[in-house]
């Protein structure tokens, strides 16, 4: 398989993933320090629906323009011409 295709498959599956399972994104802050104590909050942010559907179209992009060039590689001859 050709690296536009690998790449093109696995921003397909990254995508899915993020669309059907809503994963999130974990952030920590610091909002109170006293000497040894420390209190934090830990936020989960939920990944937009947009950046799933921008991966599984990025790479369906990338799988047909890798099956493109494989069409048209380099290895075939081109006509001259006259």
């Amino acid at each position: 398989m050709r690296i536009l295709t690998v790449v093109g498959v696995g921003l397909i599956a990254l995508g899915t993933l993020v669309v059907s399972g809503r994963p999130a994104i974990r952030s920590k802050q610091n909002i109170l320090e006293f000497g040894e104590f420390k209190a934090t909050v830990e936020e989960r942010h939920a990944l937009p629906i947009w950046t799933g559907v921008l991966g599984v179209s990025g790479g369906v992009v990338l799988i047909l323009v890798g099956s493109r060039r494989r069409e048209a590689g380099p290895d075939r001859k081109r006509d001259a011409g006259p």
